[in-house]
This record gives structure tokens, sequence and C-alpha cells, in this order.
């Protein structure tokens, strides 16, 4: 996948397109997040559109390569909590709270689509806000 491809995706995601975000998985794409993992498109959307309910947040790519089979990217992540959100992965949010940290993220590619995507968080940003 080219870069200019997978910045769409980030475009997509940053501007709530969830259909189109999840047009980027296949049928059959998992996104292992730190604390669940997410078989198939609709479970992904359903997700986003319930933590987007709770969070604005952003991502921003810090770096990105990429051949025919994978991505990985270094990814910045903000959330700023617009509603509590008790069970968020990393610690609770309060309303104002806001949390970010920097991530590394693998993605496994089949035609160019994601088949499998996980992640390591490896910094947080203590002075985010």
């Amino acid at each position: 996948m080219k870069a200019e491809t997978f910045a769409e995706y980030i475009g997509h995601f940053n501007a709530r397109r969830y259909d189109e975000m999840c047009a980027f998985f296949r049928p059959d794409g998992e996104l292992e997040l730190p604390s669940r993992l997410l078989r198939g498109p609709a479970q992904i959307r359903d997700h986003y559109r319930w933590l987007h309910e709770h969070v604005d947040e952003s991502l921003r790519v810090q770096w990105f390569v990429s051949d025919e089979r994978h991505i990985a990217i270094e990814l910045y992540v903000r959330f700023a909590c617009v509603r509590a959100l008790p069970e968020f992965s990393f610690r609770p949010l309060a309303v104002g709270d806001v949390f970010a940290y920097t991530n590394l993220i693998h993605y496994d590619l089949v035609e160019n689509r994601f088949q499998r995507v996980r992640m390591a968080a490896y910094k947080v940003d203590k002075d985010a806000k």
C-alpha cells in the first residue's frame, strides 16, 4: 500500500467516516487493540462509533513504511474525553481529561486491504493537552 492511500484511511478515521475507514479492512480482517480483539468491519465500526461518543480521538502518522504485504507505522494518538469513560484501556477518563501516546502498529495486507492489525503502545505523552 502506498503512503498516499494509507493517508486516505487516516483521513477517514479522523473525519469519523466509519464506512469508508472500514472498507480498508478485509471482510475477515482483525484489529487487535490493547484490551480486545475486533473481528470484521462491523465490529470495528461499532467499536469506534461507541468510543467516539466518549472521546475525541485523533491520529497523526509519525513515520510509515510498507511493501506489498505489510505496513509498519509509528502513530501518535490523542484522546480528549467528552463523556466519562471509566473502562478506557489505559486508565479511567473523566470529562476534560486528555490522554495521548505513541503506538507502533503492524498491518498485514491481503490484496491491498487490512487482514490483521496489531499495535504496541510504547510512549505515553505525559504533557498532552
